[in-house]
This record gives structure tokens, C-alpha cells and sequence, in this order.
């Protein structure tokens, strides 16, 4: 059996060429981000409002985004094109629910 896609996508992020890191490896949420793309999840929030409850279809690294936090996409259905963005900062967990 083939590798888990997860650890197939940690070391081609922890490449070495030349002593020096390609790019960084992916931080704990960045993980369990990817790993809830397709999926139901609940976001649980820092600060204890109300859970959100949706379809994640997508993420962005924190290389990606400007300031350098990470954030994960979460549509209330996978049919609609309302979505909320959740930065890293602001999440408590992310509970992939199917």
C-alpha cells in the first residue's frame, strides 16, 4: 500500500537542498486543515462563541497569506458560495465530523 498522502506532502515540505529547507514544514494546523478539506467540521473558537458548523473545501498556509497565519475555508453547505475564512489564531479546534 501506498504512503499517507499526509506524510507524502510532510517530506516533499521538509526537502533539503543545500542544508537549507525548500519550504517549511506544516505547523499542527495547518495538518489537521488539509486533512478536513472534503469533509463536515465543526470550528471550535478561542474565545467561546458558538461552534460553526459547515463543509471545509479548502485552506491556505501560513506562507500563503499576509500577516503569516494560517486559515481554513468552511462553506455552510458544499452546494452554496457563502463561506467564512477562520484564522489560525482565532481556532480552538477543527472536529472533522463524517
Amino acid at each position: 500500500m501506498g504512503k499517507d498522502p499526509l506524510q507524502q506532502n510532510r517530506a516533499a515540505c521538509s526537502a533539503i537542498l543545500g542544508g537549507r529547507r525548500l519550504i517549511p514544514p506544516f505547523t499542527p494546523f495547518e495538518l489537521k486543515a488539509e486533512s478536513a478539506v472534503k469533509h463536515r467540521v465543526k470550528i471550535t473558537f478561542k474565545d467561546g462563541r458558538t461552534p460553526y458548523v459547515g463543509y471545509c473545501f479548502g485552506f491556505s498556509r501560513a506562507l500563503d497569506c499576509d500577516p503569516e497565519i494560517a486559515e481554513i475555508d468552511v462553506k455552510t453547505d458544499k452546494k452554496n458560495n457563502w463561506y467564512e475564512s477562520f484564522d489560525e489564531t482565532e481556532v480552538e479546534d477543527i472536529i472533522i465530523l463524517d
